[in-house]
């Protein structure tokens, strides 16, 4: 989001209210482009700065996002200079989208000189600079050159009429333009609304009163609600991203290797035809031989046999009776295990799925914490979360809702909480992909709009002519044990669809 500089003016005012005399407690880097500050007055307060898809913003947020066990190297110096110091104020500076946080040292009494830790929020400049005096002790990237100071005039400290002599006086071709290269902080959203008013002096004063008033949280209330409304895309999503994928392709391997194994194993009964013709050879057989040819115990053809030269003959044959029955025991395992990894792979294509969609916070989060309780990832000591169910996606139509489930917590929801018997049920046939429920008037027009959505929302999105099952809900099971999102059904109906176009 792009918050102006008269924005960052009433929120700069708002978090040195909330975190003047705070300690740093401690310091977190959940993305390598956003720094999460753990401060303490009264209560614990949280600073986030996000420099990342959702930002630039600076703000209070009122959930956590997740944080690496491994801090980043900048985050380690902030660390070293920060953590223990107590926040002496934060200040905009030169009514720009600079905002300066001094922290006293950590210890009292010292009097070292405070550190500035720098956050310029300016789109493809976004930097945090940590400064001490004149000197730049670490930034979060490389500084490229020293913002250009803004010269204008200050749309709070001089009063609306002048102002609004001084924009018409500039040589600007269009209004809008005028305002923003004569006003401080004002960028194209407020400029626009400025240029549009019947009277340019009122709204100045209008302005004026509005950005005027004492410290609040609005704008840091716009900033929460605007980033939890975005489609996340960070580091969490691509790093759940990149573990799915080491998953698979373990369980992939895996699978080949069991499947091997148990296609030697089908050969059991070699071993069992070898060592019986050993035992009814055994004179003719020799200590120290390494293989012989003989012929076969049941059909007379020539078969050849390895030997282990330190073996007697009566041994190589006792050898080859533990291979076989080593293989025939090994047969039913093998299968059963064959069938665990085939079903953990189809468990993992459908969080791949899943990762693959727009995703919101929450929604990201509850698949971070299936992928927990299933054991793929390990869980963080003394982390608690506080993050709201997520909801599924609602299709309002005239005469019908679409529910999608975009991730095994909302799947399981729609299907065995919100959708009632009679609601019909859609899924792609044998691929990935979303429960979709419609709910209301079953006509051929919602049908078929259910199941290109399911279409959409499923591994094959990008292909078509997709399978779609289409089932009444009552004939959906989820057998015992089973795991998050899968379903058993009977009376499906499968029909062909194109993917809908993404509302």
């Amino acid at each position: 989001m792009n918050l102006e500089a008269i924005d960052l003016f009433v929120q700069t005012k708002y978090l040195h209210k909330e975190l003047e005399g705070a300690r740093i407690q401690k310091i977190y880097m959940p993305t390598p482009t956003s720094l999460l500050l753990q401060c303490h007055k009264d209560k614990n307060l949280y600073l986030l700065c996000d420099l990342g898809q959702n930002g630039p913003a600076l703000y209070l947020p009122k959930e956590l996002p997740q944080t690496p066990d491994s801090p980043l190297n900048f985050c380690m110096l902030l660390r070293k200079h920060l953590e223990d110091g107590h926040i002496v104020m934060l200040e905009q500076k030169n009514f720009d989208r600079i905002i300066e946080m001094t922290v006293n040292a950590p210890i009292p009494g010292d009097k070292t000189t405070p550190k500035v830790l720098i956050f310029e929020l300016m789109g493809r400049n976004n930097n945090i600079i940590l400064r001490q005096e004149e000197k730049i002790l670490g930034s979060l990237r490389k500084i490229h050159a020293t913002p250009v100071e803004q010269k204008g005039l200050h749309p709070l400290a001089i009063e609306a009429g002048k102002l609004a002599q001084a924009v018409q006086a500039n040589t600007a071709p269009t209004l809008k333009q005028k305002i923003t290269a004569t006003l401080l902080g004002i960028g194209n959203h407020t400029a626009e609304i400025l240029a549009q008013a019947e009277d340019l002096t009122t709204a100045l004063l209008k302005l004026q009163d509005k950005y005027s008033a004492p410290a609040d949280s609005r704008i840091n209330d716009l900033i929460i609600e605007k980033i939890a409304a975005t489609p996340l895309q960070i580091d969490l999503q691509k790093n759940l991203q990149g573990i799915i994928k080491g998953e698979i392709n373990k369980n992939t391997k895996k699978l080949q290797a069991l499947k091997e194994e148990l296609a030697t194993a089908k050969n059991a009964d070699e071993y069992r035809i070898k060592a019986d013709t050993l035992m009814s050879n055994l004179t003719k057989i020799k200590k120290g031989q390494e293989n012989i040819t003989l012929p076969n115990l049941y059909d007379g053809k020539t078969l050849a046999i390895t030997l282990n030269p330190s073996f007697t003959p009566a041994e190589n044959a006792q050898q080859y009776y533990k291979r076989y029955n080593k293989y025939q025991r090994a047969q039913k395992e093998l299968a059963k295990q064959i069938s665990l990894t085939e079903e953990e792979l189809e468990y993992l294509d459908s969080i791949e799925t899943a990762l693959s969609l727009p995703l919101k916070r929450n929604e990201i989060e509850e698949i971070n914490q299936e992928l927990i309780n299933a054991g793929i990832l390990k869980k963080k000591k003394n982390k608690k979360q506080h993050t709201p169910p997520s909801e599924p996606l609602k299709i309002i139509l005239p005469d019908a809702v679409i529910y999608i489930g975009k991730n095994n917590r909302q799947n399981d929801y729609l299907t065995f909480k919100l959708a009632k018997p009679t609601d019909l049920w859609f899924h792609t046939k044998d691929i990935p992909g979303s429960h979709v429920i419609l709910c209301g008037e079953q006509s051929e027009k919602n049908i078929q709009l259910a199941m290109q959505y399911a279409a959409y929302y499923s591994k094959a999105r990008n292909s078509s002519n997709i399978p779609v099952d289409m089932v009444l809900r009552k004939y959906v099971r989820k057998p015992n044990g089973s795991k998050p999102g899968f379903v058993i059904f009977t009376n499906n109906k499968t029909s062909y669809v194109e993917p809908v176009i993404e509302v």
